[in-house]
């Protein structure tokens, strides 16, 4: 081997004269020889600027085994692979060293030359060695997971002047040669005094936590705190970046893991009942989950927490390879109560993809997103398509690393769930609250920009019944005495200060005392030991849909239970199942009966109470009516079935139209015939009408044109919706005095104006 090496280093000099001609691909071209005078040329041009040269050596040591096992090709994509992945990672290098080659020296040995704009210290270029040799060990793996780890062996050194090199033909050499060997002996580069140290972090356990507030960005409430993990203050490992990739290269990962995992709970503080606290897991641990669950109950126990007090967020997802394997192991830990946040959503195509495939319970919005988003429009159009999606998969988003006060208020207004960052709360021990001037800005925009519900959108907060509540040290024997007394109490709620902390319901209650010793366990004790702690509890705005979805993707053992109803935190009441599906069953039938037959669109008693809302409201809204020119005239020519099909059409282009450039405040209607009315906030409207009139145009512009006429009911204009549609009627007139498709709409001073038109629309009754 050292005969091997020696030729290395003696061929090293030569290569970069004298590039192999392999094509890799990808940006990675052939370089003939004559190329390599202009390498050198720009090596002393690049150093002739700079503060010094910076050389990492990559040495893929093993990988001629691959060619030997697997063959030519499984060898020469596993170059192409480590080429792409250094050229990835240099991506990530600081401001101040400038990549400015990256070269593949022999057939498996890359050199990246950097022009130095300061000098870093020392240990920094190590870190740098390590994360580099991690980053593409990391990509072989994920790329080649049916080869042997032994033949994926990659070593990473450096070489640091901070002179410039004198005659560039003689010093590249020996500069090289520095690299390689550095590389080699990469674990001597990190000194026996390093290997010591983290070694003893491991046995005595020198791991400690700053505890990060998450809260909600409707009320400002706590949700709880991310535990985040440091090494001992003021030591090379402080950070977890170098904390934990240095355990997963030494095969130690999951070992500080589990201890991470155990003081984190140890040293949270006291946790309130439904506050959670947040613990990494990293995917190249996933296969232990079993372990970590054993882990982590017995530390629960001790502390008197539930399952349901803790969020498993994982990290590192690229390296997970087997998502179903991963997720079966996953599901165990959820069938406890453990819930699962994903990290750093956002930042890449995997993390979708774990989306995807494990179903989170929270998401996790990356920093990158964040940043500046109410600057920039992209941000703010991504964020919001993670808030629909959000609310479709039934989980909650977490905006991470908010900073300033007009990131935290764009998120609220985005209808983001909860956020994390310095503005909220800095990383701390022990754990502290939030301040008060925070939660204040939270409320006060949470409150102006709460989810706006669609018109008539029945709110489970509007149903709730009155509840039996007593307190947490009544006894069991005095709630048996409540559900005797009273045979159809069916639940009773656990309350301390009108906060909920349980529920107790008469089937699970009676299931505890007729088990073997029941009575005799249970009868003297206080209720807290026989209630769900982790009942499902919602907010009063929520949609009776929403609420009955999530009712009915409980257990079967907690299928029927009840709904505890909040208001910021605090209980309102319960909701039944059964009184949850009344009431849904009913909503339906009624907005059925005030449907358009045809349509299925509100008909004219949801219309005037929409109409009369706006106009006793105190803002701006603009009503738009719309029909289809000379109706009459072209459904006697052409007949009752194709007038329907015109009208549907219609519908269909509003519907569509409404539902991709409007918002949940929109409201569409039927009037009759051929009339709808459409009410929108202004800054909607205008290009929604656009929209209407150039989508049917191009459906069917030789057969029909539509009008539009917009009209703004402002504050106190109208006295009731009569008014308004007589007001309505002149607008028309106008839009049909106007050859082809229009919009119309009033101008500042009152007159009307077109504001679209397209005139080849047919307005003449064709032949039949």
């Amino acid at each position: 081997m050292k005969n091997m090496e020696g030729w290395k280093l003696d061929k090293a000099a030569k290569i970069l004269l004298e590039k192999l001609n392999l094509n890799l691909g990808n940006g990675t071209q052939s370089l003939s020889p004559t190329d390599n005078t202009e390498f050198l040329k720009e090596m002393r041009k690049t150093l002739t600027k700079s503060r010094g040269l910076l050389i990492h050596y990559i040495d893929l040591s093993n990988l001629y085994e691959i060619e030997h096992n697997y063959g030519p090709v499984y060898y020469s994509q596993a170059v192409k692979t480590a080429v792409l992945a250094a050229k990835e990672y240099v991506q990530l290098f600081p401001s101040y060293i400038n990549c400015r080659q990256i070269r593949l020296l022999l057939t498996d040995d890359i050199a990246i030359f950097s022009a130095l704009e300061e000098i870093p210290p020392l240990q920094e270029l190590y870190d740098l060695d390590m994360k580099i040799r991690l980053h593409i060990h990391r990509k072989l793996e994920e790329i080649f997971p049916m080869i042997s780890h032994e033949y994926l062996v990659v070593h990473t050194g450096h070489f640091l002047s901070k002179e410039n090199l004198g005659n560039i033909h003689k010093e590249l050499f020996p500069a090289l040669k520095y690299a390689l060997k550095n590389a080699k002996n990469q674990e001597k580069s990190l000194n026996a005094s390093m290997i010591a140290q983290f070694e003893n972090i491991l046995s005595e356990e020198k791991i400690s936590h700053l505890y990060q507030p998450i809260l909600s960005l409707r009320s400002g409430s706590l949700l709880g705190w991310e535990a985040l993990a440091r090494g001992p203050l003021n030591s090379y490992f402080y950070a977890p970046v170098t904390l934990f990739p240095y355990a997963e290269e030494t095969g130690t990962l999951l070992t500080l893991e589990n201890i991470s995992q155990r003081k984190a709970l140890a040293n949270a503080g006291e946790l309130k009942a439904r506050q959670k606290l947040f613990l990494n897991i990293n995917a190249q641990t996933a296969h232990t989950l079993e372990f970590t669950r054993e882990n982590l109950l017995s530390v629960l126990e001790e502390k008197g927490l539930k399952p349901q007090n803790v969020v498993l967020e994982l990290t590192e997802r690229t390296s997970i390879l087997n998502f179903q394997k991963f997720k079966k192991s996953l599901q165990n830990m959820r069938n406890l109560g453990f819930s699962l946040a994903l990290d750093d959503t956002g930042a890449g195509y995997s993390s979708l993809q774990a989306v995807a495939e494990l179903e989170p319970n929270y998401i996790k919005l990356d920093m990158s997103i964040v940043r500046n988003i109410h600057k920039d429009p992209v941000k703010q159009a991504l964020v919001d398509t993670f808030v629909t999606f959000a609310k479709k998969i039934n989980c909650s988003l977490i905006a991470e690393g908010i900073e300033t006060r007009e990131e935290l208020i764009t998120l609220i207004k985005l209808g983001v769930h909860y956020g994390q960052g310095y503005l909220l709360g800095k990383p701390h021990f022990p754990a502290s609250q939030v301040s008060p001037s925070i939660t204040s800005l939270i409320r006060k925009f949470g409150k102006k920009n709460e989810e706006k519900l669609p018109h008539n959108t029945i709110t489970i907060g509007s149903i709730v019944q009155p509840a039996l509540m007593v307190a947490p040290e009544t006894s069991v024997e005095e709630v048996l005495r409540y559900f005797q007394r009273d045979k159809n109490l069916e639940g009773i709620i656990v309350t301390k200060e009108m906060i909920p902390l349980g529920l107790v319901m008469r089937s699970h209650f009676f299931n505890f005392l007729s088990s073997r010793y029941g009575v005799a366990l249970y009868y003297k004790k206080p209720v807290t030991v026989v209630m769900d702690h982790f009942p499902l509890m919602v907010e009063d705005e929520t949609t009776l849909e929403k609420a009955s979805q999530i009712a009915t993707n409980r257990t079967q053992e907690k299928l029927y239970d009840h709904i505890l109803v909040t208001k910021n935190g605090n209980i309102l009441g319960i909701v039944s199942i059964r009184h949850l599906l009344e009431v849904i069953t009913q909503s339906k039938i009624q907005m059925a009966q005030y449907a358009n037959p045809l349509t299925g669109l509100p008909g004219n008693i949801r219309i005037q109470e929409e109409l009369n809302k706006i106009i006793s409201g105190d803002r701006t809204m603009e009503v738009t009516y719309a029909d289809i020119d000379n109706f009459k005239q072209l459904n006697d020519t052409y007949g009752f079935e194709w007038g329907d099909e015109i009208l549907l059409l219609l519908s269909k282009v509003l519907k569509h139209v409404v539902r991709n450039y409007g918002n949940d405040e929109c409201f569409l209607g039927h009037i009759g015939g051929d009339d709808f009315i459409l009410i929108t906030p202004p800054q909607y409207s205008d290009l929604i009408n656009t929209k209407i009139i150039k989508i049917m145009h191009k459906l069917k512009k030789d057969t029909v044109s539509t009008s539009l006429a917009v009209i703004a009911a402002t504050p106190g204009r109208f006295k009731n919706h009569l008014e308004l549609a007589e007001h309505a009627a002149k607008a028309k007139k106008y839009a049909k005095s106007i050859k082809g498709s229009v919009f119309v709409k009033e101008g500042p001073t009152g007159q009307f104006c077109c504001f679209c038109q397209i005139v080849n629309a047919c307005r003449d009754v064709p032949e039949p």
